[in-house]
């Protein structure tokens, strides 16, 4: 029985794979210039890890290095008061 259901299983699947249609492509290229309107650099508190701040510079510096000096100074994220 067990056999049989598997085997009823394994047609219907193989089935529905040979007749699928196949979706149209789809260009997904990002441009620099969308990067740096969209990205804004991060910024980190005195409470995060040593780990997270190498981590955070590292992701600025990338940004640097695709967006350049122009954008550097505005792009930065001040951090929020607390109350």
């Amino acid at each position: 029985m067990r056999t049989y259901l598997i085997a009823i299983m394994a047609a219907v699947l193989a089935g529905c794979a040979g007749n699928a249609p196949t979706p149209p492509p789809v260009n997904l290229a990002v441009t620099t210039d969308s990067y740096c309107q969209i990205y804004r650099k991060l910024s980190w508190s005195p409470k995060d890890t040593p780990e997270t701040v190498r981590g955070i510079l590292s992701a600025n510096a990338k940004y640097d290095r695709a967006c350049g000096p122009a954008r550097i100074a505005s792009s930065i994220r001040q951090p929020k008061a607390t109350p």
